[in-house]
Formats: C-alpha cells, sequence, structure tokens
C-alpha cells in the first residue's frame, strides 16, 4: 500500500488575533504545513476511507494527478467508469489527446470481448496489467487500428477474426510512431491469409 502525502496549509484569520493581542499578521502569513494521507483505489481513482486502506492494493502517485502527465481513464469489470475498452477510448476523443497531454486507457485484469473493430486515436496507449493478467478478444470481422503516435502494452490480444486478408492488429497507410510492448497475439481462423501485426510504415517500436 502506497499513502500520498498532500500538503494543506492553513492560514490564519487576522480579525481573531486582533481582537485579542491588538494587531493582525499579514495575509500571506502562513501556519506550518500539516499532513493529510490519502489512499486511492488502483483501480478506480477513488480516495479510500481509513478502513479500507490496509486490504486495499494500491499503485498510484502523486503524479498521476499532475495536470502535465498523462491523463488515465480505467478500464475494469467491476469498480471503474468504462467497462469496455471501446467506450474509454471513444471517451479519449473528447479529451484531445496531444504530444504534451497525451491519454492513456489502463485495463484491468480480465478478459474483454470486442464488439467490433476499435481504433485507437493518436497520443493513446491501452496498457494492460500484463500478458498474462488482460486479454483483449477481438470480433469476427475486425480487430485493433492504430492511429499515429499511439500505443498498445501488457496485454494479450487473441484473435477469432473469420475474414479472409485481415489481422489483429494493423495500421492504415500513412500511419506513424506506433509502439507495440510487451504483448502477446494470437491468430486464429479458417482462412490462410490472416496476420497478427501489420505496420504499413513509419518510425515504429516494437519491443
Amino acid at each position: 500500500m502506497t499513502k500520498i502525502r498532500t500538503s494543506l496549509r492553513t492560514r490564519v484569520a487576522g480579525i481573531a488575533l486582533f481582537a485579542t493581542i491588538g494587531f493582525s499578521l499579514p495575509a500571506a502569513y502562513a501556519a506550518p504545513a500539516a499532513t493529510l494521507k490519502v489512499c486511492i483505489n488502483k483501480v478506480t481513482g477513488a480516495a479510500l476511507v481509513k478502513s479500507a486502506c490496509a486490504s486495499s492494493e494500491i499503485a498510484f502517485s502523486e503524479q498521476s494527478y499532475s495536470a502535465s502527465r498523462d491523463r488515465i481513464l480505467y478500464v475494469a469489470k467491476k469498480g471503474a467508469k468504462y467497462k469496455t475498452i471501446k467506450a474509454a477510448v471513444d471517451a479519449t476523443v473528447t479529451l484531445r489527446p496531444s504530444a504534451a497531454s497525451p491519454v492513456v486507457v489502463r485495463v484491468a485484469p480480465g478478459t474483454y470481448t470486442l464488439s467490433g473493430g476499435v481504433t485507437i486515436p493518436g497520443y493513446v496507449t491501452v496498457e494492460g496489467a500484463g500478458r498474462e493478467a488482460t486479454t483483449i478478444k477481438t470480433s469476427t470481422t475486425s480487430g485493433i487500428f492504430l492511429g499515429s503516435n499511439s500505443a498498445l502494452r501488457a496485454l494479450t490480444v487473441e484473435s477469432t477474426l473469420n475474414v479472409d486478408g485481415r489481422s489483429v492488429i494493423q495500421t492504415a497507410p500513412g500511419t506513424t510512431s506506433i509502439t507495440l510492448e510487451n504483448l502477446g497475439v494470437s491468430v486464429s481462423g479458417a482462412f490462410w491469409i490472416q496476420s497478427a501485426i501489420i505496420l504499413t510504415e513509419g518510425d515504429n517500436t516494437v519491443r
């Protein structure tokens, strides 16, 4: 369990001091900082009451909440705002991801089945809890499409494609700067021409 420390400062009211000791302190005066310890649920990002901290797994730091850091949307079967990967990925568009302000879709352990194709926009990362923990199953007709400067990390994609000439993970012509890291990909189907990953062009990273 990790505890986040947040500094809280209290300001002394000048009018009360004036009444008791005859003068007021400068408005900018602040008493010594107090420390507030907050436990955060790693799936939902919600603050937990003290009694829940001992049994809850914590994996956040103050950097997760900084405006200059990656913004995070959470997907989980229970306890998260988004129950499906597509719903969370679609929601990233309203956040206007950019190089200066990217977005992460963090997926909790479990198996998630896509009802259709999903396109990951630029500057969006879909990150699982590990190849053995998070699995995405594609639909029978479409897989995962990657936009420029997008990424897939720490999960397994299992194909149930049943369309000739399709791939599980692919990019459109002109798409660049894709990152694939710590992935498992499996392909199955009745057709000969099926691919696990197709990166058409550009400066891409595969680890």
